[in-house]
C-alpha cells in the first residue's frame, strides 16, 4: 500500500473509467485512496456517477504482478 503502488493503480484504470467518460456511459468517476495498515493490499474505492439510472452494477477487477484484467 505505496504511493508507487496507487500511482501504478490509477495509470491503469484512468484509461478504461475515461473511456466510459467519453463513450457517454458515466458522467464522472473518483478514484479514492482508503487506508490501510497492511502494507501488501491496496484498498480503494471507486465513485461512478452514471448518467442514466442503473438498476444494478456488475464490476470485476483482477490485478496481478504482470497485467490488469478488467471485466464488466
Amino acid at each position: 500500500n505505496t504511493d508507487i503502488l496507487w500511482v501504478n493503480f490509477k495509470s491503469y484504470m484512468t484509461p478504461l473509467l475515461d473511456q466510459l467518460v467519453s463513450g457517454g456511459g458515466i458522467s464522472s468517476y473518483k478514484l479514492i485512496k482508503n487506508q490501510s495498515d497492511n502494507k501488501a493490499k491496496l484498498s480503494a474505492t471507486i465513485r461512478i456517477y452514471p448518467i442514466y439510472a442503473v438498476d444494478q452494477f456488475e464490476i470485476s477487477v483482477v490485478l496481478s504482478d504482470e497485467e490488469v484484467t478488467t471485466g464488466e
